[in-house]
């Protein structure tokens, strides 16, 4: 690809956020240099958004609410990475498929979750119409299946680890282990996933990611995750854990 300004350009929406963040780290942090970042933010003024800038990120401030701040956002962008914020505003989701179909992108990489019943799932749901949304737009797109982020054990009372006197990790999960798996991943992988996405261009347009399963991309697990969750499983072999069983069913 070409070095510098003509370099195609991203548009990275959330770019303050956890998945945003992590593709905004991805793509300034891709050896071969082959894209240009805009990140997109409702306050460019925030501590975040500063940060951005001494990075050399060009930072836009639109609000998913004014469908034209989006299109200017996404004026001259090659690609863009799209997630919500709001989980329960379709309307904004939409509003970023239409921007996206105004600016003539070329590769739109929406994270998003399948589709929940009995019982629905908001934020899960919400995603997935918009998915639908976009596959029927018409604008090139690759859909991300994001799952349980791997830090929720750290911010989520529910799943979050306890230690006991004697040293061991305790977790105790509402989740019956031997009925299936949850899938996970760390957030911070995120923009590994896009990157690969938009470097493979010709290869995963109309198509997608599942990162909680097997159908993962190889090569993103090989070239940017293996080595980040060696930490993770050093961590688990150092110190004693195990499950407390806290219902039958």
């Amino acid at each position: 690809m070409p070095e510098g300004d003509s370099n195609p350009l991203v548009v990275v929406l959330g770019a303050t956020g956890a998945q945003g963040g992590s593709v905004v780290k991805y793509l300034l942090g891709d050896p071969d240099k082959s894209f240009r970042v805009r990140a997109v933010t409702r306050n460019v003024d925030s501590a975040r958004a500063k940060d951005l800038i001494a990075q050399n990120v060009e930072v836009v401030r639109a609000n998913p609410d004014d469908l034209e701040s989006i299109i200017n956002a996404f004026n001259g962008a090659y690609g863009v990475f799209g997630t919500m914020v709001k989980e329960t505003e379709i309307q904004h989701g939409k509003h970023l498929v239409d921007a996206a179909q105004a600016a003539k992108v070329k590769h739109f990489v929406w994270s998003t979750l399948d589709h929940t019943s009995n019982p629905t799932v908001v934020h899960w749901e919400t995603k997935a119409i918009i998915d639908d949304y976009l596959k029927l737009s018409g604008v090139p797109r690759t859909s991300l299946y994001t799952s349980f982020y791997y830090e929720n054990f750290l911010t989520f009372p529910a799943f979050m680890f306890k230690k006991t006197e004697d040293g061991k990790i305790v977790a105790e999960w509402p989740y019956a282990l031997t009925k299936g798996f949850i899938g996970g991943y760390s957030v911070g992988e995120t923009g590994a996933y896009v990157l690969e996405a938009l470097k493979g261009h010709e290869e995963w347009i109309e198509w997608f990611y599942v990162n909680h399963d097997n159908s993962v991309r190889d090569l993103a697990l090989t070239k940017h995750i293996y080595p980040a969750r060696k930490d993770m499983y050093a961590f688990v072999e150092a110190n004693k854990a195990e499950f407390m069983k806290i219902f039958d069913s």
